[in-house]
């Protein structure tokens, strides 16, 4: 199963497939080394303190990515 995202802030296109995640970055899709989706998905803000009740589910971090289909996936990749 494929879920595809739109990472707001980026202006990026990922994808979580089978547990990996991938952003389409220069016309390919490349696995997401620097965990601009999944930090997304679960909110985490690494600007915040560790300490922080912030630093993870931050309802802005949240706000950033919005889950797509695979449709609105591929026109904007295009």
């Amino acid at each position: 199963m494929t879920n595809y995202y739109l990472i707001n802030d980026l202006k990026l296109v990922g994808k979580i497939e089978d547990s990996v995640p991938y952003v389409y970055v220069g016309g390919r899709w490349e696995a997401d080394q620097d965990n601009l989706l999944r930090d997304r998905l679960m909110g985490f803000d690494i600007t915040e303190q560790k300490d922080s009740p912030y630093r993870i589910g931050n309802s802005d971090m949240l706000m950033r990515i919005n889950e797509i289909s695979e449709k609105e996936a591929l026109q904007l990749i295009k």
